[in-house]
């Protein structure tokens, strides 16, 4: 009898659309990436010196007020430092050094504001517990003050793109306009206060 043989599989199909799903991947991976890039502050649309500096308002974790970028116009310059926060050591210990040597950017007529994505609560806990007296500790948990001075963009040096900054300062001059900023993030998670102080001090001329 003759003996009965299996079809053969066609393998045509199967591998067609292994390959239609593998593009469609890489297609929504590369969509998401530059949705993120350009509208979290990528190299396309990030936030430079000349330009306006966003108006914003948020409560300050350390003493109940809030702060008001425009109720510092024509007063005093604004050093913000827009940093990962509780999940990130170093971070912690440069607002902690900045709280430290706040008298000497006094002296120079700033005002400095830390701004993290933790929330209010936390970040309170954090900052009594470790002496912070000095330096406005803003919450900025809804990611808005973040995304309008695009801090979270892969040019950023953030290690969490789209979700949080690096390790970010910018200076905002008494006329509103941003005067220097600095993505440290892409080379280091905390700067040297003498560094720091001497690159605000170039700024400001």
């Amino acid at each position: 009898m003759p003996k009965h043989r299996r079809p053969l599989r066609k393998q045509g199909h199967g591998t067609r659309n292994a390959v239609v799903v593998i593009a469609l991947l890489a297609a929504a991976v590369a969509s998401v990436t530059y949705l993120l890039s350009v509208g979290t502050g990528g190299d396309f649309t990030m936030l430079q010196a000349g330009q306006e500096a966003p108006r914003f308002e948020l409560a300050s974790v350390v003493n109940g007020t809030t702060f008001t970028l425009a109720s510092y116009a024509n007063k005093s310059d604004v050093l913000l430092f827009f940093n990962e926060g509780l999940s990130c050591s170093p971070c912690l210990q440069q607002m902690v050094d900045i709280d430290k040597d706040y008298s000497t950017f006094r002296q120079m007529g700033l005002t400095v504001v830390s701004i993290t994505t933790d929330s209010p609560s936390s970040l309170g806990t954090w900052a009594h517990n470790n002496g912070i007296s000095n330096t406005m500790i803003l919450s900025d948990s809804s990611l808005q003050v973040d995304t309008a001075y695009t801090t979270m963009g892969a040019g950023t040096g953030s290690m969490h793109p789209g979700m949080a900054p690096g390790h970010t300062f910018i200076l905002v001059g008494k006329g509103g306009k941003i005067l220097w900023r600095e993505d440290y993030g892409t080379s280091t998670m905390y700067v040297p206060m003498d560094q720091l102080i001497a690159a605000v001090k170039s700024a400001l001329g």
